[in-house]
């Protein structure tokens, strides 16, 4: 059987969780657990969180366009 290497996100508890489909049920297996190089990179807020991801193609240019949307899609049902 080949290793399995995955990056896990430390979960609430100090818990660690390895899903593996192919590792067979009931049988043994050794676990390392050594931590990133880098610590997981934080947010202080969620605009912070939305200023640090990277320019991209957006579906709306800004808020108006989008409710602009959302009034011409509900004005367009068959009633």
């Amino acid at each position: 059987m080949q290793s399995v290497h995955q990056t896990v996100r430390v979960q609430p508890g100090h818990r660690v969780e390895v899903m593996a489909p192919e590792l067979i049920e009931g049988d043994l297996v050794n676990v390392v657990v050594l931590p990133c190089s880098q610590p997981a990179a934080t947010h202080e807020s969620i605009l912070s969180f939305i200023d640090s991801l990277p320019d991209g193609p957006r579906a709306f240019g800004n808020w108006d366009e989008y409710e602009q949307h959302l009034r011409d899609e509900r004005e367009s049902w068959d009633r």
